[in-house]
C-alpha cells in the first residue's frame, strides 16, 4: 500500500507526542476520500484497558505499518473467536483495518459481533459504495478514515466535562488542522450537539474552510438533521452520532455524498 505523504508527515510528527489528546489519529484507509469523525472511542473503562492501550498507541502502530508498507490483506483476523471467547493478540492488531473478521451482527460475548455504530458506518458505506463491501464482515475501513472529536474514551457520551473538552480543543485546533485532515473531499462529523455552544462550541467551518449551505431534515425523525456545508469543491456534513439511528438517516447522508460526484 502506498501511504499519503500528508499521512506520513502526520505520523511522524505526532509519533513521539506525550500528549494524550494526539496520540490517537484514527483507524481506516488514510487513501480514502470519505473522512468520518465521530464523539469518541466507546470503551469502558477499566474493563477494555487492554483495547485502551492500543488506543494509546495508535500512531506508533501507524508508524510501524507505515514501515511495513502493511496493505489490508496482511493484516490478520484480529480476535479470532471460538465456542468459548475471542483471543485478541496484541501483535495481530493493527488501526489499517482493526477488528478484522467482525461479523456484521450486533456483539455479544460468543458471536463474533460488532458495535451499533461499526454496523451503521457498514451500511453507509455500502449506500456509498453499492456492491463493493461485504455482506457479512465489517470492511467499511477499507473506504472510510474514523477518527473522533475527543481521544478520552467512553462506553456512553458523557456529559460535559473538562477532560473531554480539553482533548477536544487540542484535536480540533492541532490535529484537524493538519494538511492530511483538510484534503478529504467528504467529511462527516458524526457528533450531533458536541459542537453546539452549551456544548465544546466548535466551528466547524471554520476548522474545515466550508460554508454552511443549508439543512437536510427528516420528515419522520426530528433529530436526524443533515447540516451541509461546501466550499473549495469538498463536502462537509454534520448529524447526529450514528449509532442509533434509522436507515433513512444512512440513506440521506450517501444521497447528500453521491449528489456531489465527489468520490
Amino acid at each position: 500500500m502506498i501511504y499519503p505523504i500528508q499521512f506520513i508527515s502526520l505520523v511522524e510528527k505526532y509519533k513521539e507526542t506525550q500528549d494524550e489528546s494526539l496520540k490517537f489519529i484514527g483507524t481506516g484507509n488514510p487513501c480514502a476520500k470519505i473522512l468520518i469523525i465521530g464523539q469518541e472511542v466507546a470503551l469502558d473503562l477499566p474493563k477494555d484497558e487492554f483495547h485502551y492501550g492500543l488506543h494509546q498507541k495508535n500512531v506508533r502502530l501507524w508508524s510501524e505499518a507505515i514501515d511495513r508498507q502493511l496493505d489490508f490483506d496482511q493484516v490478520k483476523n484480529w480476535g479470532g473467536y471460538s465456542e468459548k471467547n475471542k483471543i485478541y493478540r496484541e501483535e495481530d492488531f493493527s488501526p489499517l483495518y482493526p477488528y478484522k473478521g467482525d461479523q456484521k451482527i450486533h456483539r455479544s460475548p460468543k458471536n463474533g459481533g460488532t458495535s451499533k455504530t461499526w454496523k451503521c458506518y457498514q451500511k453507509l458505506l455500502s449506500y456509498i459504495y453499492p456492491n463493493q463491501l461485504s455482506d457479512e464482515e465489517i470492511d467499511f475501513h477499507k473506504y472510510a478514515f474514523i477518527t473522533e472529536m475527543s481521544s478520552e474514551p467512553s462506553a456512553k457520551s458523557p456529559s460535559k466535562n473538562e477532560k473531554t473538552a480539553k482533548s477536544i480543543r487540542t484535536r480540533t485546533e492541532q490535529l484537524f488542522s493538519e494538511e492530511f485532515f483538510q484534503q478529504f473531499p467528504v467529511v462527516i462529523v458524526a457528533s450531533g450537539n458536541y459542537v453546539s455552544p452549551k456544548m465544546y462550541d466548535i466551528d466547524l467551518q471554520r476548522i474545515f474552510h466550508q460554508k454552511y449551505v443549508t439543512s437536510d431534515l427528516s420528515k419522520e425523525h426530528k433529530n436526524e438533521w443533515i447540516h451541509i456545508h461546501r466550499a473549495n469543491g469538498r463536502l462537509l456534513l454534520h448529524c447526529r452520532q450514528l449509532s442509533f439511528c434509522s436507515n433513512e438517516l444512512l440513506c440521506r447522508l450517501a444521497d447528500c455524498i453521491k449528489k456531489e460526484k465527489l468520490i
